[in-house]
This record gives C-alpha cells, structure tokens and sequence, in this order.
C-alpha cells in the first residue's frame, strides 16, 4: 500500500509539474506573505512565455505566433484587511507607453501592450503594495477574466495549439495592523508621452459567416500611411479566406492611398 501510495503521489506531482511546464503562468510572488504590521509588496509575474514561431497562428495564414504582446489583469483583494497603497512598473515595462492601472472597490485592473514583442520566458510585470489593516488570514486572486494575449493578439485559453493560462495568487498572514504614513499611488492612466505609442498596422476584416454583413461607420486616423483592419470573433473553421484575402489587400491599397494623399 505504501508503495501504491508513493506511485500515486508522484504521477500527480508530474501531472502538475507537466501542466505548468504546459501552460503560461500569471502569478504573484510570493505565494505566501507573513507581516506584522509592515506594507506588504508582491510582484506580477508571468512565466512559461512560448517561444517566438512555437506556434501556428489561428488565421492559418502560414505564420506562426508566440511570445508576450500584452496582459489585461483582473486581481481581488480584501478592502477590510487590505489598504491599497500604489502600483510601481517593473524596469521592464516602465518605458512601454501603452499601459495603465487602477484600484477600485477591492479590485485591482491592470492593462499594458508592448511596444515590442517580448520573447524571454518570464518577466516581471510590477509590484503591487498594500497595507495591513485588520489581522487575520487571506488570499488575494486574480480574476478568471485576466488575459495574457500573444504577439498577435490572441489570448493564451487553450484554443487550438495555444496553451492555457495557469493563475497563481498569494494567501497574506496578518499578525499587526500597519500605520498610515505613506503616499498612495492608486491610479495611472494611459502613457503616451515622450515617444511613439506601438501602431497596430494589421487589422483584419473577417467577415462571420453566420452574419455576414459588416458595417463600419467611421474611423479615426491620425497616422500616415495607415493599414488599417478589424478584427472580429469568428468561427475560424467556417471562415470565407478568399474574401479575407480581398479585404486585405484592399485595405493595403487603401493605406498607400491614404499616405499619397496626405503629402498633398
């Protein structure tokens, strides 16, 4: 029976192991934080990143995909334990300009897009701070509608050759209450100052089948030579590619239009 035991113990230990090695990781470190009374500091972490080209893309368009584009985060905390104090950005994601934050009502929103594609197979997104208001034991989570989206745009949800995103929060010890003297930094909005923002320059119109017609009213342009595009939710596996390939290319011609016309 020990030996049973022992077997049964380590396929599940494996079993995990495999999963992480599988999925992308959003998580905070640590896992586990015991104060008496101190602010409590915690990291955002996303790890197991695919590498760039690992996988096919769902336009099955002969690209491939991978890497980190952006990350929309969802965390709860407990307002009655937990006095939110700020958010810093990691020196990793401090110069990116497409980026924000708030907290709000016991919950935690953050939102970036890299201006580059990122590769490397963890990076530290920034560091959450609270302060400890009431003493007892809680865990702070992220929600289920956080996404972590790849360098095309699609969110790592286990669709296709995609993996799933694993989420990894932190159980807080509280054995004393903090003081209150600090500066709180609560809310940052949307960076675009001291340089250029990342153009998303390949919009795909793909019409869904099972409503076809697509209307789009006005666009907003402030760029030279756009290539602008629409990207819908569809059925990948009933779409029309002969009509995708015609909308592509007339919004390319439409783009070195636009961008002849301006010099004018």
């Amino acid at each position: 029976m020990k030996r049973i035991a022992i077997i049964l113990t380590l396929l599940f230990f494996n079993c995990v192991c495999s999963e992480d090695l599988q999925n992308v990781i959003l998580k905070l470190e640590p896992e586990k934080v015991e104060t008496t009374g101190d602010l409590i500091k915690i990291n955002i972490t996303v790890e197991n990143i695919p590498p760039k080209d690992s996988l096919e893309s769902r336009l099955n368009d002969n690209k491939s995909d991978g890497g980190l584009g952006g990350l929309d985060i969802y965390i709860n905390y407990s307002p009655e334990y937990l006095e939110s104090v700020g958010f810093d950005w990691s020196d990793f994601c401090k110069n990116e300009k497409i980026k924000s934050f708030e907290f709000k009502g016991g919950e935690f929103y953050l939102s970036i897009m890299f201006g580059e594609d990122v590769f490397e197979d963890k990076v530290t997104i920034g560091t959450l701070t609270f302060n400890p208001k009431k003493e007892g034991n809680l865990s702070i989570i992220f929600e289920n509608k956080s996404k972590v989206s790849s360098t095309q745009g699609y969110k790592y949800d286990g669709l296709g050759n995609y993996p799933n995103t694993t989420f990894k929060g932190c159980d807080i010890v509280i054995k004393g209450v903090g003081t209150g003297n600090f500066t709180k930094n609560l809310k940052g909005e949307l960076d675009v100052s001291g340089g250029t923002t990342k153009i998303i320059n390949e919009i795909n119109v793909i019409t869904n089948q099972k409503a076809p017609k697509v209307i789009v009213e006005e666009l907003n342009v402030s760029e030279i030579k756009p290539n602008v595009s629409v990207v819908l939710n569809v059925d990948y596996n009933d779409v029309d590619f002969k009509l995708f390939s015609l909308i592509f290319i007339v919004s390319l011609i439409g783009g070195v239009m636009f961008g002849f016309l301006g010099k004018y």
